[in-house]
């Protein structure tokens, strides 16, 4: 990637002290909703319901709820793990609403009542913004809402080079839109180069020149423990990127599922629940009501929950709440009360003690996968330190696109992610990336050092089909950009794939 010229805004502002931000020109929301976004309104039977729901005195004859008489469950008990206690639900009133529809338009209200108590203590968003919760199916579903609210086909979307697949194939790409990359090392985003991208696409914008793309409304970022890279965006830079968002009128989309999955100092020093207040967000910086923030249970808690919650603008949840209780009637109720009770079983203790043991074993892995790519992938790979999440970025050095050791990497039974697939130029074929994403959550740790070998001998083996003597230098982890595409890459031969992307993909999915 050539160096990127810098305006002085952006130089101040990576170089200037962490000053408070100020609000800028009032933010216009509504000038930013898709076609569908604009139409999007609330359905008047559920807008009826959320009316009077808890109100004393009322006799509802509007909606069609099953009578709590009918309900399966007369109560349940949980038992937590670790402590083993036990954890009743037999209030009939809450036994009923685990059963029920949603009342509460924006989540049931004690699982409400904790994601902004949370939110406030661990984020202090500004409050000139009033930002507002909602509970929330997940972040995909997060994802796909947001995306029909402000995305129309054919409009731009800034995202880092690499992003989550989830973002790049099922989004992006079905939607129609432009994705536009965005620099990063392993460090974050790259300011100077994020401004860069801007300005060139509003002179392109501004020319009128036909073809040209339109000006991207949207910033999706994954700024801790980046799903694919694993890269975690420094203080400094991310109010960087805040002050752009708010020169160009961005809106930002701070997708941090990973935000409690932090380890910076390794298993023996992990913050908890306490040591990450303060630890700084997109949302901390928020005095315009322009970043919209997506929380998930997924990593901490449990995926089979299917729960999260977004923090934004009164305006965005308002239609986040329109469009969630079109799709699924809200999230699900026994969900939501199963992670209520557990929340407030645990109460700020028992969750930092479960934080404790969930970062402690992530930190265990990284270290673990870190020790096996020093053993089987040195002067074969090169990779950067991960200090939060579950994913470690590799860039294979004797090979010019990943995919071209797949049907190898299939024989000898080892599964990794080609960096292509999470790209935003994947669907190229001219495009090579040499990188590959190895995730350390799941596998035993027996596996994940039998996985580094596995992969480290399918490398020498391509080395030594290639007759490059070089195979067996020394490496040194990787320092500049995990993400930097096709520039920089290692002279070598044209790639002939064995397996097309969407074939490799199909080929793991199988698995």
């Amino acid at each position: 990637m050539p160096t990127a010229s810098v305006g002085p805004e952006v130089a101040e502002a990576v170089s200037a002290p962490l000053a408070p931000l100020k609000a800028s020109a009032a933010l216009d929301v509504d000038a930013l909703f898709s076609e569908e976004g604009r139409a999007r309104q609330q359905g008047s039977l559920r807008s009826l319901a959320g009316q009077f729901a808890g109100v004393p005195g009322i006799v509802s004859l509007s909606g069609g709820f099953p009578p709590a008489t009918l309900f399966p469950f007369a109560g349940m008990t949980l038992h937590l793990a670790g402590s083993g206690a036990a954890v009743p639900i037999t209030d009939p009133a809450v036994v009923g609403a685990a059963q029920q529809y949603n009342f509460s338009l924006r989540g049931y209200q004690p699982l409400l009542s904790w994601a902004e108590q949370h939110t406030v203590a661990m984020h202090a968003p500004p409050p000139s913004a009033r930002h507002q919760v909602l509970i929330t199916n997940g972040g995909n579903h997060t994802l796909e809402m947001l995306f029909a609210l402000f995305m129309d086909r054919g409009d731009s979307l800034l995202l880092e080079e690499y992003s989550y697949p989830v973002v790049t194939e099922s989004l992006a790409q079905p939607k129609g839109l432009a994705a536009i990359p965005v620099p990063i090392d392993a460090h974050g985003i790259i300011p100077e180069a994020l401004e860069q991208v801007l300005a060139s696409l509003r002179a392109a914008a501004d020319s009128g020149a036909p073809g040209a793309p339109r000006f991207p409304k949207l910033l999706y970022t994954v700024p801790t423990g980046q799903n694919p890279t694993g890269c975690t965006i420094l203080a400094e830079r991310r109010h960087a990127v805040y002050r752009l968002c708010q020169r160009y009128g961005i809106l930002l989309l701070e997708d941090d599922p990973y935000f409690f999955l932090q380890y910076p100092q390794g298993p023996d020093a992990v913050p908890g629940l306490h040591g990450l207040r303060g630890a700084g967000s997109y949302l901390s910086l928020d005095t315009d009501g322009r970043v919209v923030r997506i929380d998930s249970f997924a990593k901490f808690l449990a995926p089979g929950l299917r729960l999260g919650w977004v923090t934004a603008h009164p305006r965005i949840t308002e239609k986040l709440t329109m469009t969630i209780q079109s799709h699924t009637v809200g999230p699900c109720s026994l969900s939501q009360v199963v992670t209520s009770a557990t929340l407030a079983a645990w109460g700020e203790e028992g969750l930092d003690v479960h934080l404790r043991r969930v970062q402690a074993e992530y930190a265990r892995r990284a270290a673990v996968i870190l020790a096996a790519c020093e053993q089987h992938l040195t002067g074969l790979a090169e990779w950067s330190l991960p200090s939060a999440g579950m994913f470690l970025w590799l860039r294979l050095l004797h090979v010019q696109d990943s995919t071209d050791i797949w049907e190898q990497l299939k024989a000898a039974k080892v599964v990794l992610l080609p960096g292509r697939a999470m790209h935003c130029r994947s669907a190229d074929p001219s495009f090579h990336s040499p990188y590959m994403r190895v995730s350390f959550s799941n596998a035993s740790v027996d596996d994940l050092e039998e996985g580094m070998r596995r992969l480290g001998a399918v490398l020498r083996q391509h080395a030594a089909a290639l007759g490059d003597s070089s195979s067996g230098g020394s490496s040194t982890p990787a320092s500049g950009s995990p993400g930097g595409g096709a520039a920089g890459l290692p002279a070598g031969r044209a790639s002939s794939r064995a397996l097309s992307m969407a074939s490799a993909m199909s080929t793991m999915e199988s698995w």
